[in-house]
């Protein structure tokens, strides 16, 4: 075999093997052009959770807060009937905002825990029952311990867990 034909087969066996590293670099790209867009939207997601963690925060410290005033004896109502409205607005809307976005990782078709990052109606309806228990409590002092050891706690470490569990999605895209 002369120069000349070994270098034409040297080049002829380089094309092929480049139209097979572009055919695979094509079934890559086609796999992964929504790559951005998905992490996008599982990182809204996480954002989205984050806020309605601290606001399911705010509104049952504002119910603590109702408690412990009449318990002082230093409750203002039209205050504090400001303030619940306030706090169930933005509670309510982060809710609408988590919903959302659990919606847009439904329709990816993204796979998650469904035990873990639950709908918008689990999570109100477990708050409300943690306020329903606050406000029926017929201790208040009772109802101020239980809020300041139990359902902080509860919520914070509800919190991390569907945190780490998106954070677990989005790295794995």
């Amino acid at each position: 075999m002369k120069c000349p034909e070994f270098i034409s087969l040297i080049a002829n066996i380089c094309t092929i093997v480049g139209f097979f590293v572009a055919v695979h670099l094509l079934c890559i790209w086609k796999k992964q052009q929504n790559y951005g867009f998905e992490r996008d939207k599982v990182f809204e997601l996480e954002l989205a959770t984050d806020q309605l963690f601290k606001e399911s925060i705010y509104y049952i410290i504002t119910k603590r807060d109702i408690i412990k005033a009449r318990l002082e004896g230093n409750f203002d109502r039209i205050y504090f009937e400001n303030e619940m409205r306030l706090r169930l607005t933005n509670w309510q809307i982060c809710l609408k905002e988590y919903d959302l976005k659990l919606s847009s990782l439904n329709v990816l078709k993204k796979n998650y825990d469904k035990e873990i990052l639950v709908t918008a109606t689990q999570i109100q309806n477990h708050f409300d029952e943690i306020v329903d228990k606050m406000h029926n409590e017929l201790d208040a002092q009772k109802a101020i311990q239980d809020f300041d050891q139990k359902y902080i706690i509860q919520a914070n470490v509800a919190k991390e867990l569907v945190l780490t569990h998106l954070r677990e999605i989005r790295e794995g895209i």
